[in-house]
Order: structure tokens, then C-alpha cells, then sequence
């Protein structure tokens, strides 16, 4: 844009979904969600010349503030995507599963009563009628966001020194694990570890020319 933003902005929702086995051994198919279904997937760069400095809006004609202030850029990348669908083993559960809230940090202590797993040590065999989804609910969505900071200092008119500082997952956002689906552990439900890394921040100088 004519005052230095540039930025791209790409959004997708799609469903990738599929017929499978619903019952064991065979019978009726169930149709629905695939482990690869995504089905929102939002992108968003930027690109932006600070004001400051020759060439630019402000104080354009000082050598010495185009020297300090001038030059820099801000860039930023920001992703979101859906979580993957958690996959169930061959479970049995009696009670509703319907018309819960699917929320990844407490989707089985709040959507339904986890007392309705059969937790005995001797699960179904493969000649029951299944009845329970082989996927159902999500893990953590990426939602993540990078920035850089970096200013081009002009040496000649072909050789530029530009310091920059980059951070990766900036806002520190932790994107957690899937919770356990075994229905004969004691961590039914939890979420032991993080997918993503913590925040971390870079420096690095590029030479143009």
C-alpha cells in the first residue's frame, strides 16, 4: 500500500471426510471427519517501512535521524489451523456424547460423563457392534504468531548491512498435546506435554549487495 504495508491474507475451510466401518465386523458405514480433516486454516503476513527517514513521510530530510530511526521494517507471519481429530480405540461408552462443548484443555471432564467408558481390563473384541465414532473431538489448534525487526543501514548504493531480531511463537502461546484416549489408563482425559516450542528470539546481521 502507498504508505509501506504490504500483507497477504488467505483463509480455507474445507472437509476432508470419508466413509468407514462403523460396525464390527461389517455392516453400516459411518460417515464423517477423517484424521486429516482441517477444516479452517487462516494465514496472515505483513510487511511494514516505518514513517521515518529519506524517502519516507518523516523527517525525510535528516541525515542524522534517517541514520538512527530510518530504515526499519516490521514483518509478522500468523497461522492458524484447526486441530487434529483425536482417534479412538474400539470403546465401549453408555452414556451421551452429543451436543457437547469441544474444548481440547477439558473436553472429557465437561462434555460428557467419563463413567460411561467401560474401563474393565478385557476391552471389546473385534466381532462387537460399534457404536462409539473412531474419531471424535480435536487437539490443540496451531495458533501461532513470528515477527522480525530489522533495519537496513546504506553503506554504498549497493551494499546494505541490515541487523535484524527475529522471534519465533512471540506471544509465547503454548499449543498442547492431545489428551489421552485410553479408557483403561488413569490419564483418560489429560494433557501431559506441549507440541509446540516456547518462545524464542534470534539475532543475525545480512549483508546485500
Amino acid at each position: 500500500m502507498s504508505d509501506g504495508l504490504n500483507f497477504e491474507l488467505n483463509y480455507v475451510h474445507s472437509r476432508n471426510l470419508g466413509a468407514t466401518m462403523f460396525e464390527n465386523p461389517g455392516g453400516a458405514l459411518w460417515y464423517g471427519e477423517t484424521s486429516s480433516d482441517f477444516p479452517d486454516h487462516a494465514s496472515l503476513t505483513a510487511i511494514y517501512l516505518l514513517p521515518v527517514g529519506r524517502g519516507r513521510q518523516f523527517f525525510n530530510k535528516s541525515r542524522l535521524v534517517d541514520e538512527i530511526f530510518g530504515g526499519y521494517s516490521l514483518t509478522g507471519i500468523y497461522q492458524f489451523l484447526s486441530g487434529t481429530p483425536l482417534s479412538w480405540g474400539n470403546v465401549d461408552y453408555t452414556g451421551n456424547y452429543t451436543g457437547f462443548d469441544n474444548n481440547p484443555h477439558n473436553y472429557l471432564t465437561t462434555s460428557f460423563n467419563t463413567s460411561g467408558f467401560y474401563t474393565g481390563s478385557s476391552q471389546p473384541n473385534g466381532n462387537n457392534f460399534r457404536t462409539f465414532p473412531q474419531l471424535l473431538l480435536r487437539s490443540d489448534p496451531t495458533n501461532n504468531f513470528d515477527y522480525s525487526i530489522l533495519k537496513n543501514f546504506s553503506i554504498w548504493d549497493r551494499l546494505v548491512i541490515q541487523p535484524r531480531v527475529d522471534a519465533f511463537n512471540a506471544f509465547n502461546h503454548p499449543q498442547f498435546t492431545a489428551a489421552s484416549t485410553s479408557v483403561t489408563s488413569s490419564a483418560l482425559g489429560k494433557v501431559s506435554g506441549q507440541q509446540n516450542s516456547s518462545r524464542q528470539l534470534q539475532g543475525g546481521v545480512h549483508i546485500v549487495f
